[in-house]
């Protein structure tokens, strides 16, 4: 175990969950990555704290189970939040499924643009197809710093992966509302068993006929 991971098993104590404070997680979290969960004074009392994926070393997923446990003695699960660290900026993931309050949710930043390239999502959606439909794509999908091209390529996706709650994301996004093409993808969104996708069509197309007066 790293010197500094061992730290983090101290400081947490008690509050590391039965199943989960013997695990070696290899390769672990990093320092900057442990230092933000400890930080996070709303997500107590903490569980556990687990790298889903590393991309070079300028990218980090990382799941954190904290909170009470639930529905013991049938199982015991924790709640759990998703963030990310893209270089220095650190942050909470998918903030409309899991808000908590006075988390540090991620702010994506132009300078971010390893997180919307095609290899890292290929590799991301193979690992853990959760943290990318539900945390990175509505993250993305809801930030007007995303590249525009990315914003393009969601909206290309969810017309084979039904995820509603992206294309609403990407409606409320004002880099969106006023682009043309991609509000085209959207008003085109294939209709389905129970046609989840017709309100984000009708948006859609109500924002082109904006456009178009």
């Amino acid at each position: 175990m790293r010197p500094w991971l061992a730290m983090l098993s101290v400081v947490l104590g008690s509050t590391l969950s039965v199943g989960c404070a013997d695990e070696s997680l290899d390769p672990s979290p990093s320092a900057e990555v442990v230092s933000f969960a400890q930080g996070a004074s709303s997500l107590r009392p903490i569980r556990s704290l687990e790298l889903v994926l590393s991309y070079g070393d300028e990218v980090e997923f990382f799941r954190l189970e904290y909170g009470p446990p639930q529905d013991c003695p049938a199982g015991c699960f924790f709640d759990s939040i998703v963030g990310v660290r893209s270089s220095t900026n650190l942050g909470w993931l998918h903030p409309r499924l899991d808000e908590v309050a006075d988390a540090d949710y991620f702010d994506v930043r132009e300078t971010d643009s390893v997180l919307w390239t095609e290899e890292l999502w290929a590799e991301l959606e193979s690992t853990d197809q959760g943290v990318f439909w539900s945390g990175l794509m509505p993250t993305l999908a809801a930030d007007p710093s995303t590249d525009r091209e990315a914003l393009l390529r969601i909206a290309e996706r969810i017309e084979t992966f039904i995820t509603p709650h992206v294309g609403w994301e990407l409606l409320e996004n004002p880099s969106v509302e006023s682009d043309r093409e991609i509000l085209t993808r959207l008003s085109q969104l294939p209709v389905y068993q129970g046609d989840t996708y017709e309100p984000i069509r009708s948006k859609a197309s109500e924002l082109l006929d904006g456009l178009a007066g």
